[in-house]
């Protein structure tokens, strides 16, 4: 039996490589890459002992160095691509047609991994007369790197790409990436509306149109049945998910359009697809979509805890993959549970920056939102004040009315109330009343009573707060009703009803432990001892006590994820899951694999991916 050799130090290995002549050493690799080619080995393994060869005119080397840039680029290592595909281009002789080829897919990931050569390369390709398909690639290719930094010029290398493409599913991905760019950077709603409705109204409909249509009337209450099922008609039993793919925000907005909806379980099948999508191919580029929704996903309806450590997954992710601009994207969602978590100072790290190239994009009311709230609970209420009255100018201008899309209305009615301007927070309030009645959301209906509740005094405030509570018990909006509860005994306490105030306390102290909102927690606490009871104070122990990272890593194996598939789907080690599973085990109190379920809570609940 064949038994592996190793060098015993990397420095004799050094010394016998540098003694070797260049010439000789380029030949040994050729011959390295030849076996174990022969020998079926995937191409990303063949494909260094190419590099390190001379080039000789052997279409194997191409074949394999373009093979190994496409494994490379769905890692997400774009760079260790696009050097694989230079390489391949000074293979001779190429055909012309394969020089294209070759030269377009290298254009394409230098872009991506914005090197500078990259858009000269693409725009020389289209002088030359690249044409059809390969010229709507070139140019959706250039309007990626564009969008962040001339939207106008971003939108028309789409329109242009648009009308280039003959291949039906390259030319749907090209019309969700034209409408993507049309929300993320133009201020005027008017063109991507035209350009919705213009997809809409064809026979069969645009399904990326539907997906921007369900998005943009989730932002602007459209009633709960017809955006229900434009999602659905928009998600088309998976088409979206398959043609589009997960690493696409227009896959991502259908998801967020379905929890704008207060439709928790359908968001929730539409991720648990996306969380299928990225682990079977391995997509590291979809993370920041994926990890993104279900930041907020379990913010509404799940785990603040859980959410958290999504959020912090996704942000990890696209910081190393270098996309400054969408930071502030997952910086916003992880700011906004690790508040709930009770951690203000660590959502202020992340949150309480200048916005940079985010700032004017559809991004911005987002991530501004969760900064005032920030800023708020810093009673810093002068800037919390300017943050949220620029989300409400924002929202207002595209005609964004669901209290629920940006939060914008709902939280400076906080501040107004709290500074003494009640009469424009009752105002603020009134218009997310009818907004959420005439949309048929309950659960909007119970956050804008809540805060209406803020503004106002004595027993007006408790019958607004059983309205709320009325209204919020019948949705999936657990950590929403337990705010509400919280109030509402807040409130009968200090009217002198302190029996009466316990049971909305402790029902919020449930929720707060559902939830894993430890904001929540305290409050409810402090409420209920005011009142005269004494409740159980938990120790600071179980899923309390799990970082985002191991929290996140135990679920996956309470799903039944083996360590290796726990690996690759987070992209760590598989030493950092033995890591967080060992201290998880010993944090939970359990020895096996098979308490986890029990012990992180999930038994009985949907066990949210």
């Amino acid at each position: 039996m064949l038994v592996g050799r190793a060098f015993v130090h990397p420095l004799v290995r050094a010394a016998v490589l540098d003694a070797i002549p260049a010439g000789e050493r380029a030949a040994l690799h050729r011959a390295a890459a030849l076996r174990l080619r022969d020998r079926g080995l995937r191409p990303g393994a063949v494909a260094p002992h190419w590099q390190a060869a001379e080039p000789a005119g052997d279409e194997r080397a191409v074949a394999d160095l373009r093979a190994a840039a496409r494994e490379a680029a769905a890692e997400g290592t774009t760079d260790l691509a696009a050097d694989q595909l230079r390489r391949a281009l000074d293979e001779p002789p190429l055909t012309p047609a394969e020089r294209v080829d070759v030269t377009l897919e290298l254009g394409e990931l230098e872009v991506r991994a914005q090197r500078p050569d990259g858009p000269g390369r693409l725009r020389q390709l289209l002088r030359d007369g690249l044409d059809g398909d390969a010229a709507a690639r070139a140019h959706a290719a250039l309007a990626n790197h564009l969008v962040h930094t001339d939207p106008a010029a971003a939108v028309d290398e789409l329109e242009q790409a648009t009308e280039d493409a003959a291949d039906p599913a390259l030319a749907l991905r090209l019309e969700a990436g034209l409408l993507e760019a049309l929300l993320l950077a133009d201020a005027d709603p008017v063109r991507l509306r035209e350009r919705i409705a213009r997809g809409v109204q064809l026979d069969p409909p645009s399904i990326a149109a539907l997906a921007a249509a369900a998005n943009d009337g989730a932002l602007r209450g459209l009633p709960t049945g017809e955006l229900i099922s434009l999602c659905e008609r928009a998600l088309a039993g998976g088409e979206l998910l398959a043609t589009v793919g997960p690493a696409s925000s227009t896959w991502n907005l259908v998801t967020h359009a379905l929890r704008f909806a207060e439709d928790a379980r359908g968001a929730e099948r539409a991720l648990q697809a996306g969380d299928r999508a990225v682990r079977e191919q391995g997509l590291l580029a979809a993370t920041l979509f994926v990890e993104q929704a279900w930041g907020y996903w379990h913010r509404d309806f799940g785990s603040v805890a859980l959410g958290a450590a999504r959020a912090r997954s996704g942000l990890e992710a696209i910081r190393a993959q270098g996309m400054v601009t969408t930071v502030p994207a997952l910086s916003a969602i992880l700011a906004e549970n690790l508040v709930e978590l009770d951690r203000l100072e660590e959502a202020a790290a992340e949150i309480d920056v200048d916005l940079g190239a985010a700032a004017g994009t559809f991004i911005e009311p987002f991530a501004l939102t969760i900064r005032g709230r920030v800023r708020f609970l810093l009673r810093r209420h002068d800037e919390a004040e300017a943050d949220l009255r620029r989300v409400v100018a924002f929202a207002d201008a595209r005609g964004w009315t669901a209290p629920n899309a940006v939060y914008g209305r709902l939280r400076l009615a906080e501040v107004l109330a709290a500074t003494g301007q009640s009469e424009e927070a009752l105002e603020l309030m009134e218009q997310d009343v009818a907004t959420a009645q005439a949309a048929q959301r309950p659960g909007c209906l119970g956050m804008a009573l809540r805060r209406r509740s803020l503004a106002q005094d004595g027993d007006d405030a408790i019958a607004t707060l059983r309205e709320a509570v009325s209204a919020l018990e019948g949705t999936d909006l657990r950590r929403e009703h337990g705010w509400a509860l919280h109030d509402l005994g807040a409130r009968l306490r200090i009217r002198g009803d302190r029996v009466e105030a316990r049971e909305p306390l402790r029902n919020a102290l449930e929720l707060a432990a559902r939830t894993e909102s430890a904001l929540l927690a305290r409050h409810a606490h402090q409420e209920l001892e005011a009142s005269g009871a004494r409740p159980r104070r938990e120790r600071l122990e179980g899923v309390e006590a799990l970082t985002p990272a191991e929290r996140r890593v135990a679920q996956l194996a309470a799903e039944g994820l083996t360590n290796r598939q726990i690996a690759e789907t987070l992209w760590v080690t598989l030493k950092t899951v033995e890591v967080h599973l060992g201290r998880s085990y010993s944090k939970l109190g359990i020895s096996s694999r098979r308490d986890l379920a029990s012990a992180l809570g999930l038994e009985g609940d949907a066990a949210a991916a």
